[in-house]
């Protein structure tokens, strides 16, 4: 059982066991042109359902353990809720809670434009591990062990190992179906290469990244904000190793995506010293964003 805010539980020890994951489902049907509104209220009820009803771990999770899973589903035009077809851009977005504070911080922040199933009213979604059941099941699977496979990886080093197997067996089984982005052929920020870069040895270090990044820096904040920076700093250092052993990844381009704000704020309230080596490096790893680095120079 992962151990969140112990003071919590010590104070209120009868808090009932929950299922792992917190999960809101937000639909958008604006480009659709249908009568069959239910069916639409009715696939973003059935996923949420589904995420937060399933049990996908083995450990036990108090309620205020539960993973934060925010999905948004952008219908596309070519949905066709008649024919059961169903196309949309979707955005997927974990996040964890810093100890000793209110703030939640991203830890996957993902746009998938590649989500093509069918869906009708009478559907149940069940995920079985040993079968592919349909597209749609898959999907949402596979971005459930990511998301518990990154949360897992920041709390203990490579913690997350078992989930991010799990989503390549689904991703594996998944290309037989012939479905979008599962293929090792196809563009380098599909979900394959996701769970690829991930799992791949030559990228360790960014899981080790996650782990200090969180567990030794954001989560020591309110004990000591000068040794947290130097653990984050680290952990970019870290990441700097990984991007030296693949220089092309989904995961560090995801990474700064969701993590640009946060460390513009963290190093700005430090010691300038500390503050100008960060930019440095963060502009050397996120070129796109060298401004808002840039700015930590200027402290």
């Amino acid at each position: 059982m992962r151990i969140l805010l112990p003071i919590i539980f010590f104070i209120f020890p009868f808090i009932s066991f929950a299922q792992e994951i917190n999960s809101t489902v937000m639909l958008n049907k604006d480009r659709v042109q249908t009568q069959e509104t239910q069916v639409l209220d009715d696939l973003q009820k059935n996923i949420e359902k589904f995420i937060n009803q399933q049990k996908w771990t083995k450990d036990s999770f108090k309620e205020v353990e539960r993973i934060k899973l925010n999905i948004q589903l952008t219908l596309k035009a070519e949905t066709n809720p008649q024919s059961n077809y169903f196309a949309a851009d979707v955005q997927v977005q974990s996040s964890r809670p810093i100890f000793g504070s209110d703030y939640e911080s991203v830890v996957l922040a993902f746009l998938d434009s590649k989500w093509n199933f069918s869906y009708n009213e009478s559907d149940r979604l069940i995920y079985n591990a040993n079968i592919y059941q349909s597209e749609l099941v898959g999907l949402i699977s596979y971005y459930v062990y990511m998301a518990l496979g990154m949360d897992y990886d920041t709390f203990k080093r490579n913690g997350g190992t078992d989930y991010y197997l799990q989503a390549q067996k689904i991703m594996n089984q998944a290309q037989n179906s012939g479905g979008a982005g599962w293929s090792a052929f196809g563009d380098k920020r599909d979900r394959y290469f996701l769970v690829e870069n991930i799992l791949d040895p030559q990228f360790s270090s960014f899981r080790i990244a996650l782990y200090e990044y969180y567990r030794l820096g954001m989560d020591k904040f309110s004990e000591d904000p000068k040794e947290a920076r130097a653990k984050i700093l680290g952990a970019l250092q870290k990441i700097e190793n990984a991007k030296k052993n693949k220089s092309i990844s989904i995961l560090i381009d995801l990474f700064f995506e969701a993590k640009q704000n946060e460390l513009v704020q963290i190093f700005s309230q430090g010691d300038p010293e500390i503050a100008k080596d960060a930019a440095e490096l963060l502009m050397q790893l996120n070129p796109a964003n060298a401004n808002k680095y840039r700015k930590l120079i200027q402290l």
